[in-house]
């Protein structure tokens, strides 16, 4: 059945609102993903110059607040910690650390 001139201007006119609406979605999605990306850019800006120094010194940097706030962190400090117990010395080592003052060490000592 041949479809008639009014029917095939209809679905012309409906195939262009299609076209605006997708277009209008379109931008609007951009101008949202563009607001959502704005506190991550400014996060980056700001803290650009402590993010360098940062790389420098060999800083983890962690992200916070969906860009707005920085936490740095020396992973050396993890080693530390980690071989803390293969630094303690034992009860007879002279290198004991003690508690006692200088007065009370030398008078233990006899100097």
């Amino acid at each position: 059945m041949p479809r008639s001139s009014a029917s095939t201007a209809d679905l012309i006119q409906e195939h262009q609102a299609a076209g605006v609406t997708a277009a209008l979605l379109g931008t609007a999605a951009s101008v949202v993903a563009r607001l959502a990306n704005l506190p991550r850019r400014f996060g980056n800006s700001f803290f650009a110059m402590n993010d360098a120094e940062a790389g420098w010194r060999d800083w983890e940097v962690i992200v916070l607040a969906r860009g707005l706030g920085r936490q740095y962190r020396d992973p050396r400090f993890s080693t530390v910690s980690a071989g803390e117990d293969r630094l303690q010395t034992s009860p007879g080592d002279p290198q004991e650390p003690s508690s006692a003052g200088w007065w009370e060490r030398t008078a233990r000592s006899g100097s």
